[in-house]
């Protein structure tokens, strides 16, 4: 074979190996969508830095159609809440709406971080502060 096919045939394998099959987010909103696993909660609020525990290893799913859900078990029990959600178009707040009780509950939470890999979420209510660690699930 000629030099030159060679070459032609290593640049055509090169570039195959190269592709990618997921391209990688480039925006907030693309990191969001996704399955997340809570890792960590801390609180201002003693009461539910402790009764908020429960929700630690829980999944938070953000579809691209901009709902959600949260599974989350507890004493065995397995419980999920669907909702909604939206991103401020600055990608520093996001709002979820999800249905307790019979009303609609909103909470507006700011990224304070957000990877690929991790999700860090503040909230902030009543004089308590709330921050939510994630990890993306694989």
């Amino acid at each position: 074979m000629k030099p030159v096919g060679v070459l032609l045939i290593g640049l055509i394998l090169w570039g195959a190996c190269n592709k990618k099959d997921d391209p990688t987010p480039q925006t907030p909103e693309q990191f969001l969508a996704r399955e997340w696993v809570l890792n960590a909660l801390t609180s201002t609020d003693p009461d539910f830095q402790t009764s908020g525990q429960i929700l630690v290893g829980s999944h938070w799913t953000f579809n691209a159609d901009k709902t959600f859900l949260l599974k989350v078990s507890v004493s065995g029990l397995d419980l999920s809440f669907t909702g909604s959600w939206s991103l401020a178009s600055d990608g520093k707040t996001l709002t979820v709406t999800s249905n307790y009780g019979g009303s609609p509950v909103t909470s507006n939470m700011t990224i304070v971080s957000i990877t690929a890999a991790q999700l860090v979420l503040e909230e902030s209510a009543g004089g308590m502060t709330n921050t939510y660690t994630f990890s993306a699930k694989p």
